[in-house]
């Protein structure tokens, strides 16, 4: 279906997913609402003309950005060849991806390649150099290819990448009933890309103490980092280690009395 355009695998898989093709053709209408592409209506599965089938350049590039987070989607449409075996012989065929950039632009990694006489040529590739990932989509466009090269080019030579560190990185969180009585959590800078000049920030979310027993990559807490005053992405903060719960015998009043001194300690730092 990817490589060469199989319009009768289109039908078939809608088919398989949807028991028909409007069961099916409901569920890409569906997921499309779900993922932001707003001037999007799809009639068919395949994509071959209808009256009420249409989208935008915009709309396409959000779907294969969407797309492109599934592995499996992401070898398909980055593979220029596939050799299939089906049948009772069994037969043999190779697939030859439609795609021209896998083979002629260093950095291609997909996607898909589309033609009707009414929509004319149709083209959504992708790009990824030194971390930068870029998407480009014409439609009625006769001069795709060079076309393509050109806007990838820009996409990836205008992105920049940056990283972002909070101001503070270590901390110290105290841990109750625990063998170990503290748990040192470091943060680690993220990579990203962006496009035009931004102020960028972040804000850590620790919980004053924890309770033991705590497993080695659990989520302890949240950094979120801001653009221009908007959250654009939260990462979550893991535990670096296990801290098994204190064995030692001690009176339920001892315990009791340990939890009370430390959260009113917390509350008179704070």
């Amino acid at each position: 279906m990817m490589l060469a355009s199989g319009n009768d695998a289109a039908n078939v898989t809608a088919y398989e997913l949807g028991g028909t093709v409007d069961g099916f053709v409901k569920l890409m209408n569906d997921k499309a609402k779900a993922i932001g592409m707003k001037n999007t209506n799809f009639e068919t599965p395949s994509g071959l003309d209808a009256k009420e089938h249409y989208s935008t350049a915009y709309d396409m590039a959000i779907l294969a950005s969407f797309a492109l987070k599934n592995p499996d989607f992401k070898k398909a449409v980055s593979s220029e060849k596939a050799t299939l075996f089906y049948g009772n012989e069994p037969y043999k065929r190779t697939l030859t991806n439609h795609n021209r950039l896998l083979k002629s632009y260093p950095y291609a990694i997909g996607v898909k390649t589309g033609f009707t006489k009414k929509s004319g040529r149709c083209l959504v590739s992708a790009a990824r150099k030194d971390g930068k990932t870029v998407i480009a989509v014409t439609l009625n466009d006769p001069n795709d290819w060079v076309d393509h090269k050109n806007l990838l080019d820009f996409g990836l030579n205008s992105i920049k990448l940056t990283e972002i560190v909070p101001k503070e990185t270590s901390y110290k969180i105290d841990v109750i009933s625990g063998v170990e009585t503290e748990l040192n959590v470091k943060i680690e800078p993220i990579k990203i890309s962006y496009f035009k000049e931004n102020n960028f920030d972040s804000i850590v979310n620790l919980p004053r103490f924890l309770y033991a027993p705590i497993k080695k990559g659990e989520k302890i807490g949240s950094v979120d980092y801001i653009s221009n005053g908007e959250i654009f992405k939260t990462v979550d903060i893991l535990a670096d280690n296990d801290i098994k719960i204190q064995t030692v015998k001690t009176s339920k009043t001892d315990n009791f009395k340990e939890k009370i001194i430390l959260i009113f300690k917390k509350i008179w730092e704070s």
